[in-house]
């Protein structure tokens, strides 16, 4: 924002807009699948794993400039996995578990369907007569 000083010069607002918390609900699947895709983000979440930590901080444990720490870490707040907060002059990022609970739940859904199918089929072979009988050979 672009304002006049004392001297009629302008001067820019430096003060920093804070992103919108993201809810993790209102997340799509596909969109944390595609942040967690990448290695670099998987590998910051393991380091915040360990402790909040400032984007200097993780650039330090990365091969990428802090820039492009950042940009990861946008694109994970993004999707409710991190979330950062001010302290002091630093911003300290922390992971937000709640925001692997769309996915979650999600997997938990398919996995039960999935087992549920795979009973039906053992259920189906273990009714079939001969199902575990090992195959005749027919040269015999």
């Amino acid at each position: 924002m672009i304002g006049q000083s004392n001297g009629g010069q302008p001067h820019r607002d430096q003060s920093r807009v804070e992103p919108a918390r993201v809810e993790p609900a209102r997340v799509e699947h596909g969109e944390i699948l595609s942040a967690l895709a990448d290695p670099t983000r998987r590998h910051l979440l393991d380091l915040l794993a360990e402790r909040p930590r400032s984007a200097s901080d993780l650039a330090r444990h990365v091969d990428i400039s802090r820039q492009a720490v950042a940009k990861h870490l946008t694109a994970l707040e993004a999707v409710a996995l991190v979330e950062g907060a001010r302290s002091g002059r630093e911003v300290l990022f922390d992971l937000r578990p709640a925001g692997l609970d769309p996915l979650s739940e999600w997997m938990s859904r398919t996995a039960g369907a999935w087992e549920r199918r795979l009973d039906r089929i053992q259920d189906a072979l273990a009714a079939t007569p001969d199902a575990g009988a090992a195959p005749s050979d027919p040269a015999s």
